[in-house]
């Protein structure tokens, strides 16, 4: 169980996560809000990339901010805009991160060949990042938050920049992650792609917790969870203000 209690969080005046009260269970929870909410910023300060100014995080009961290098050993983390080595290929960044979890050798490199294999990334193994397309340096992004099978996976807007085959493929991923019992936290603004993935959903606004449901109670409510999301918020659907 991963409990936000009272998290806050300020830029200058501008307060980014506002006393967010939140409790996660083993599930694959949906974060919704529009831009500016304080969903990025939630999720870095999950990711310990941010301190929080004030609140705590408890994770089965201890604070995740007082062993940070403990806690990211449970966590894979998909930032939004991923920083990657220039300089290194491929193949280079993915054995960089996975030697962090002192994972056996044949079963090291038996995963590093799976997922460039499921990315479709094999022949581009040796490729620096510098001239990597944007869809390829998604998808290794990808692959380094799931590559040493972590209990908590954080991924801001997992979709963005995929090509067809590669949100096919990151769907299944995350189906295959909410069946082995993983807690999932994602954001998106594709609705209707991750309405069947999740098993929960939150939207935040103005960074407060507007909502908390299951997402068979959202669909049994609404038509959608785009519906549902828009009702939340109070913001008109595209076309309801045209005539």
């Amino acid at each position: 169980m991963l409990e936000l209690l009272n998290i806050s969080k300020s830029f200058g005046r501008k307060k980014a996560v506002n006393s967010l009260n939140l409790t996660i269970n083993d599930t694959c929870l949906g974060l919704f809000g529009p831009n500016g909410a304080g969903k990025s910023t939630a999720l870095r300060i999950i990711s310990t990339l941010l301190r929080p100014d004030s609140g705590d995080i408890l994770y089965k009961g201890s604070s995740i901010f007082k062993d940070t290098k403990e806690w990211k050993k449970h966590i894979g983390v998909l930032p939004e805009y991923p920083e990657l080595f220039e300089n290194i290929t491929i193949y280079e960044h993915i054995d960089l991160v996975i030697n962090f979890y002192n994972i056996p050798k044949i079963e090291k490199n038996r995963k590093i060949d799976e997922y460039l294999e499921y990315f479709q990334l094999e022949e581009f193994k040796n490729t620096l990042c510098n001239v990597c397309s944007q869809g390829m340096k998604k998808k290794l992004s990808i692959i380094l938050a799931f590559i040493h099978d972590p209990e908590i996976l954080i991924l801001d807007e997992p979709f963005i920049g995929l090509d067809l085959n590669g949100i096919r493929s990151m769907k299944e991923l995350l189906l295959r992650s909410r069946r082995k019992g993983k807690t999932v936290i994602i954001t998106s603004h594709i609705l209707d792609l991750v309405e069947k993935i999740l098993d929960s959903v939150a939207v935040i606004d103005d960074g407060k917790l507007v909502d908390l449901k299951d997402i068979d109670t959202v669909l049994s409510q609404c038509e959608s969870l785009e519906k549902y999301y828009f009702d939340r918020i109070n913001i008109p659907q595209a076309g309801m203000m045209i005539e």
